[in-house]
């Protein structure tokens, strides 16, 4: 009975090993694709991330994103996807701008209402659907505006 005891916990630590310690399930391939981008490269990303050797299964998805997003502001979405055993690709989208936040500054006579008479600055910048502001816009842009 101690033997059969003793296999078992012996097989169970010969599992977890090689699960989580073996370099079988090591990160060795990152693809990313990005499309256009219009902050960054693939080629930056997989330099920022520094994912090679993490272990596949205790590889943190969420962390991972988190960090892309806040190390690119023009990423707006990320698809991670672990490809058994050893590899990992990212798809990175841009952030979808839906407003032009435009500063604007000049006099403002009483009888005109705020936006007859406001002078624009030379840009704006652009934001999208989770109030991010993550780039610079230009007049000619077809977005709606939003004065500050």
């Amino acid at each position: 009975m101690k033997v059969e005891v003793i296999f078992f916990v012996l097989i169970i630590c010969a599992i977890l090993y090689f699960i989580f310690l073996s370099p079988f399930f090591r990160i060795k391939s990152l693809a990313v694709s990005s499309g256009n981008l219009s902050c960054t490269t693939p080629d930056e990303i997989k330099n920022a991330i520094e994912i090679n050797g993490v272990n596949f299964w205790t590889l943190d998805r969420k962390k991972l994103e988190k960090k892309i997003k806040d190390k690119f502001l023009c990423v707006g979405s990320l698809n991670v996807k672990q490809n058994f055993p050893d590899k990992i690709s990212l798809e990175a989208k841009n952030r979808q701008p839906i407003y032009n936040l435009i500063p604007w500054s000049g006099d403002i006579p009483v009888d005109a209402t705020p936006s007859a008479r406001l002078v624009a600055t030379d840009s704006g910048f652009l934001v999208d659907n989770e109030g991010t502001i993550f780039g610079k816009a230009n007049f000619e842009t077809s977005l709606a505006p939003i004065l500050f």
